[in-house]
């Protein structure tokens, strides 16, 4: 199922908003589940409020922006066992993007530059993106 940016739904399987300084293609853009502020893989074990730990064998939901700066996040992993605890909520972590040099590009009216120093864009918790 394809949904927009929902920040405010409890549970995505997938966004869809743009990484825009200029449009950005090929932004590393992740949800920061473990408040670090750097992309973590897998696995990556949290701990809900309950005390109990969930795992994300594939880490932090990532993905690279495409062109005009969209992108899909998947967060069917943010699901969990209904014994173990509430779903994790897209909604309760910052989403970030890094524009990598030499592979991000930048798209705007005089057309396409790579990117040549890396920078980080954020976006609070519960922002809607729309």
């Amino acid at each position: 199922m394809r949904l927009p940016f929902c920040l405010a739904v409890s549970l995505c399987t997938l966004v869809l908003p743009k990484v825009i300084d200029g449009y950005l293609q090929d932004a590393r853009v992740w949800l920061d589940m473990d408040g670090d502020g750097q992309y973590s893989p897998g696995p990556l074990v949290l701990e809900l409020a309950n005390g109990a730990d969930v795992v994300l064998e594939s880490g932090e939901p990532t993905t690279l922006s495409g062109a005009g700066g969209a992108f899909s996040l998947d967060t069917s992993e943010l699901a969990v066992a209904g014994d173990v605890g509430p779903d994790l909520n897209p909604a309760d972590y910052p989403l970030y993007a890094l524009a990598i040099p030499g592979k991000t590009r930048e798209q705007g009216q005089g057309g396409e530059v790579l990117v040549d120093r890396a920078f980080l864009m954020s976006a609070p918790p519960a922002i809607s993106l729309r």
